[in-house]
């Protein structure tokens, strides 16, 4: 059984309040935390994500997040499913079934998001995971990973 173990830290802005519009100048720096992405192979493609504290939810057989999921729980997991078609569009072919414990319960205290980046540190973590267990990551350098998180 194939497994990859992949993480991505989240961020602190130092500097550049706009920097969130696109060519805006700022200066971050990486946080301690850090997302950490885990996909084995697996017979059925199934998804765990302990912040979200639903237990193991089982995905569509392309990995697709199924319709039934409350909306809130669909809203916040959107980002895996965008990662996930985006990274099959560059390799040219969808993964098979895989088990995906997205964890990034580092991003938050008491309950409360820190503000340090989850979602882009999921999203890094993920697509690297992807590209790591399906052994499609030769000559794939960081920057590109990131171009496609």
């Amino acid at each position: 059984m194939t497994a990859v173990r992949a993480s991505a830290p989240g961020k602190l802005f130092l500097l550049g309040e706009y920097a969130v519009l696109e060519g805006a100048p700022a200066l971050l720096i990486a946080a301690g935390q850090r997302a950490v992405v885990t996909a084995t192979s697996a017979p059925t493609w199934q998804l765990t994500a302990p912040g979200l504290g639903e237990g193991t939810i089982a995905l569509g057989s392309d990995g697709s997040l199924p319709p039934e999921l409350r909306e809130d729980v669909s809203q916040r997991l959107t980002l895996v499913d965008t990662v996930r078609r985006q990274v099959d569009g560059h390799l040219g072919s969808p993964a098979g079934p895989l088990k995906l414990i997205v964890d990034s319960t580092a991003f938050r205290h008491d309950g409360n998001k820190l503000g340090l980046g989850s979602s882009a540190a999921v999203a890094v973590a993920l697509a690297a995971a992807l590209i790591g267990v399906r052994g499609d990551g030769r000559g794939l350098d960081r920057d590109a990973i990131f171009r496609m998180a």
